[in-house]
């Protein structure tokens, strides 16, 4: 976990974080918003994170319909032993030299769409559901946790996996340990009894939900007072989560939003968190056009028509049916949809069950919230339209661990979706700049995808500068 920690402005405020490591320097920048005050003006920073960092997990933000398949598939192929005999998603074996601040090497492992996502409500998804109603994210990371799944942190303090996933920002709230939290996380916050009692009682949820059966029961006075039905597996399923901790959510939300100094904007939350996540984006023109025809909207509509792309732009009550539902039968309302969701994939969980209770008033605070991850909690923002090759060069730069050069041949999945007539006027339609303009005028969400855009291009900028300045280990 360790790394040296570039200017910005966490060097700003660093001195004023209570027992920060140093190689969590660069995860101080959270307490600028509490130094400054909750109106500080921290919009147009971005973060300097240093290079050949050791920070664990590292979590690959996987966007569909922009290189993502071949890029978890370079990930795996980039550890130390990777096997050939296996598929790269079966290289769960195979490890990464994570160094600690002592020194000592310890392996990481890498992991492939391994986590659920968490919805205020059952649903589907790639790598599956559970349910969470949490509205804060650290009502999401304390009574949402998920332990013991075939990828789990169990090592206590340390966290030392290598996973991607088409999870929203913030997956790893719900599966890194609270021993991990205390060690790595709460000593660079200013200190709060009320979050350490939280913690406190997340030690006591984690032993609950890994011990044996007869240990469960003998603990569900204290953890669980619903003395049937405890299940014989030890995952925290949807049904001991609604039994055993939801109560406990809205009582950590109401903590967490007396904390926080901005309750409408958690990004320098997600950024404190001692975790490396990447990721990379597409021209949203194109990347929306790719969705349409991988969703199959192009048999019932025309891919430039604006009443039905934009149906239903700027709602802020979207449940998670109508938000997460492809519905290629209904093309009606494709891009508002499609565009939303990915912008509340880069805020987070907590988002989407905000958005399904009818608690976001404002679309702007989405945006802001959502730019100010791209600023400071990605440690790579690369650009699809930059090539895979910069992306991989600034992976090696950052995380000393990674090392995209190795196993050249392996290849991930590719899903094209083809050529034709229609696909190529609807190419040239989506490069008008007059078509564009249009819809960012029929939908708020479109124009919000822009500018997101326009942010990470700013982003991957400064972070290929500041890695350029790096020192070779």
């Amino acid at each position: 976990m360790r790394g040296s920690d570039g200017p910005g402005v966490a060097a700003v405020v660093k001195a004023r974080v209570m027992g920060a490591p140093r190689r969590f320097a660069a995860l101080s920048m959270v307490a600028l918003c509490f130094v400054a005050g909750a109106g500080a003006d921290t919009s147009e920073e971005i973060r300097s994170w240093g290079c050949n960092l050791h920070f664990a997990p590292f979590v690959f933000h996987h966007i569909g319909k922009a290189a993502g398949g071949g890029i978890r598939a370079r990930f795996s192929a980039s550890a130390q032993n990777y096997s050939t005999d296996r598929s790269w998603k079966g290289q769960e074996w195979s490890h990464y030299l994570v160094e600690d601040e002592n020194g000592v090497t310890h392996h990481g492992h890498f992991c492939s769409s391994s986590y659920p996502h968490f919805w205020p409500t059952q649903g589907k998804a790639f790598e599956g559901v559970s349910v969470c109603k949490a509205t804060t994210p650290l009502g999401q990371m304390l009574g949402c946790p998920l332990q013991n799944w075939r990828c789990a942190c169990k090592d206590g303090d340390r966290c030392d996996k290598v996973y991607a996933g088409h999870n929203p920002l913030g997956t790893e709230l719900h599966w890194i340990t609270p021993e991990y939290l205390m060690q790595h996380w709460y000593p660079t916050q200013p200190p709060d009894a009320r979050i350490a009692g939280l913690l406190e009682e997340q030690l006591a949820k984690d032993d609950f939900i890994l011990g044996t059966k007869k240990e469960r029961i003998h603990m569900q006075d204290v953890v669980c007072p619903e003395k049937e039905g405890i299940p014989h597996d030890m995952r925290l399923n949807d049904d001991v989560y609604e039994r055993c901790f939801s109560s406990s959510v809205a009582r950590i939300d109401q903590i967490a939003e007396e904390w926080w100094p901005n309750p409408k904007d958690w990004s320098l939350f997600m950024a404190s968190l001692p975790v490396a996540r990447v990721t990379v984006l597409r021209e949203p023109a194109g990347w929306l056009l790719s969705q349409f025809f991988w969703h199959g909207y192009y048999n019932d509509a025309a891919c430039d028509d604006i009443s039905v792309a934009a149906a239903g732009a700027g709602r802020t009550d979207w449940s998670m049916h109508d938000l997460m539902t492809s519905r290629a039968h209904e093309p009606k309302g494709w891009m508002v949809r499609i565009a939303m969701k990915r912008i509340l994939y880069l805020c987070g969980e907590h988002r989407l069950v905000q958005m399904q209770h009818g608690l976001v008033d404002d679309l702007a605070d989405i945006e802001r919230e959502a730019a100010g991850n791209l600023r400071n909690s990605f440690a790579v923002v690369g650009i699809l339209h930059n090539g895979l090759d910069e992306f991989y060069d600034m992976v090696n730069q950052r995380i000393a661990y990674m090392d995209t050069t190795l196993n050249p041949d392996v290849q991930g999945l590719s899903h094209s979706t083809g050529s034709g007539e229609e696909k190529a006027r609807c190419k040239a339609r989506y490069k008008d700049p007059a078509f564009l303009q249009e819809l960012m005028e029929a939908s708020p969400e479109f124009g919000m995808l822009m500018r997101l855009y326009e942010t990470a291009v700013k982003v991957n900028k400064f972070q290929k500068e500041e890695l350029a300045s790096c020192v070779a280990p």
